[in-house]
């Protein structure tokens, strides 16, 4: 019998620590336009698109303005975060390129790689510090994107500091608010 307790013992501790251990794991959430998420999964962000004419690039979603993110356990936690490989544009913009850029730096989009990770020390909302740009293909037309359609996706990565692989992944796809042309030269913009 006193072994059967001991037992049921150990059983009750490691599920204790499983239990504190997954809390901890996600203890770390994001926002947009009213939609809280804080733990893995997909979220649809709607944008309002503004195409402007510039000469290195001439789509600029500030996705900081729609999307915050804290830390839960600021105290315990650095809730390192990164955006993942998986990040792409979609629908009418799926063959474009662009450049995105990440806490001040700027990277090739899509990313052929993730960016560094940032520590996420605040335990209010801060502004996801991320800035989408469209890059001209040099053709002087436009691309129309339609109310509705999905045109690019970004997978937000959380690190788990304990082991070192990704604990957690928020794919943020966004979704156009408005139609829009957007200029792919340098000729004329028109909403």
């Amino acid at each position: 019998m006193k072994v059967v307790s001991v037992i049921a013992s150990k059983i009750i501790t490691l599920i204790i620590l499983i239990l504190v251990y997954s809390v901890n794991a996600q203890a770390f959430t994001c926002q947009a336009n009213g939609t809280t998420i804080n733990g893995s999964g997909t979220v649809t962000v709607p944008v309002t698109l503004t195409p402007s004419l510039g000469t290195t690039q001439n789509l600029v979603i500030n996705l900081g303005s729609s999307i915050q993110c804290k830390n839960d356990a600021p105290k315990q936690y650095t809730d390192p975060i990164r955006v993942g490989t998986a990040s792409a544009y979609a629908g009418a913009l799926s063959s474009f390129t662009g450049s995105i850029t990440y806490n001040n730096s700027t990277y090739a989009f899509p990313l052929s790689s993730p960016t560094p990770y940032v520590p996420t020390t605040s335990g209010s909302y801060v502004a996801w510090n991320t800035i989408l740009y469209l890059s001209p293909t040099g053709a002087a037309s436009g691309v129309v994107i339609q109310a509705g359609q999905i045109f690019a996706s970004l997978s937000l990565q959380k690190e788990n500091t304990s082991t070192g692989g990704v604990s957690q992944t928020i794919i943020w796809n966004l979704k156009a608010n408005n139609t829009v042309t957007v200029p792919t030269g340098g000729c004329d913009v028109s909403e």
